[in-house]
């Protein structure tokens, strides 16, 4: 699972008794937006973090999931595209408009 430093992507979680889930990342940072919950999954917005890979749990009135391999959620950084155009003689578009 991965999405970008700003937050705001929903992932969805499956497991077992997830009724009264309440996600975290990076054990404190909770999760928005709980939607479809069912006993098995639900899907929870991702809050705004650092760039890195953080541990997801889960808690519930029963306690919180332990942490497991292949429960982490990747932020990574958003970046723009970079171009170099050098002298007409070694490129086709220096001198125009690239869109």
């Amino acid at each position: 699972m991965s999405g970008t430093t700003a937050g705001g992507t929903v992932v969805t979680i499956t497991g077992t008794n997830l009724l009264e889930a309440r996600p975290r990342y990076r054990s404190r940072a909770p999760g928005t937006n709980i939607t479809n919950v069912t006993n098995t999954s639900l899907q929870v917005t991702a809050p705004a973090y650092a760039a890195g890979a953080v541990n997801v749990q889960v808690t519930t009135p029963s306690g919180q999931s332990p942490v497991v391999a292949g429960g982490t959620y990747t932020y990574t950084t958003t970046t723009v595209p970079v171009i170099s155009v050098g002298d007409a003689g070694d490129n086709p578009l220096a001198g125009r408009t690239v869109k």
